[in-house]
């Protein structure tokens, strides 16, 4: 028998989350607008917990931790940004590889697909062709 928190998310999970108001967030680095964030599922009469800030930038806690926290110099944190191990932005960003659907299908990562597609989702909402 499931009981208390537990037992209203298995209960009644689309309640919970409308009970849950989304709290805005904002990170001043980014150049976005506030995001919503989630709140948590449940709350603490004694420990009510909260949004404070918005997530962390890629990297932006790096100095933070390996500096101060475990003592890495900025030699070393300068070399393993040069090797590309940290960073504030992905190494050698590589685009994915598109693979044409008649590979994919033919490789049996897909069993058909809908050669008009693309012409109906034009015809339907009016995109007008790039090419």
């Amino acid at each position: 028998m499931v009981s208390g928190v537990a037992q209203r998310v298995i209960e009644r999970p689309r309640e919970l989350r409308e009970e849950r108001e989304p709290v805005l967030a904002h990170h001043p680095d980014t150049g976005m607008p506030p995001l919503p964030y989630t709140g948590r599922p449940w709350t603490m009469s004694e420990t009510p917990g909260g949004t404070r800030r918005a997530a962390p930038t890629m990297g932006e806690h790096n100095r933070l931790v390996l500096g101060d926290i475990l003592g890495q110099s900025d030699s070393a944190l300068q070399a393993l940004e040069v090797e590309g191990v940290i960073g504030c932005e992905p190494a050698r960003h590589r685009p994915p590889r598109v693979e044409p659907m008649e590979e994919q299908k033919r490789k049996g990562l897909i069993v058909d697909f809908d050669r008009d597609f693309e012409c109906r989702v034009r015809e339907e909402y009016g995109f007008q062709d790039s090419s």
